[in-house]
């Protein structure tokens, strides 16, 4: 009889420490699974900055890309422009050539 009371105040004794280990386990998943989530919130909020500095840097690009485009259509604006005038100023130069060439030819040799 002592040694059954014995066995059964063991077995009792064991189911208590499984239940503990048990909740112990089940309250540790629980921090773990918290812990987790803030990681991911945090991350996503990471993410989420990250995003949006992207999004300033690439407005910021577009931005850089249309000054720079202005920039390149206004510099070869003013290229035609130039190269306009230029043409132009040679076609004069080369008509006044022409005309005098001309003119010298139709004079009597000296």
């Amino acid at each position: 009889v002592i040694s059954i009371a014995v066995i059964s105040i063991a077995v009792i004794s064991i189911a208590v420490i499984s239940i503990a280990v048990i909740s112990i386990a089940v309250i540790s998943i629980a921090a773990i699974s918290i812990a987790v989530i803030s990681i991911a919130v945090i991350s996503i909020a990471v993410i989420s900055i990250a995003v949006i500095s992207i999004a300033a840097i690439s407005i910021a690009v577009i931005s850089i890309a249309v000054i720079s485009i202005a920039v390149i259509s206004i510099a070869v604006i003013s290229i035609a422009v130039i190269g306009t005038a230029i043409i132009v100023t040679f076609t004069a130069i080369m008509s006044t050539i022409v005309t005098c060439k001309t003119a010298c030819m139709s004079l009597p040799p000296p």
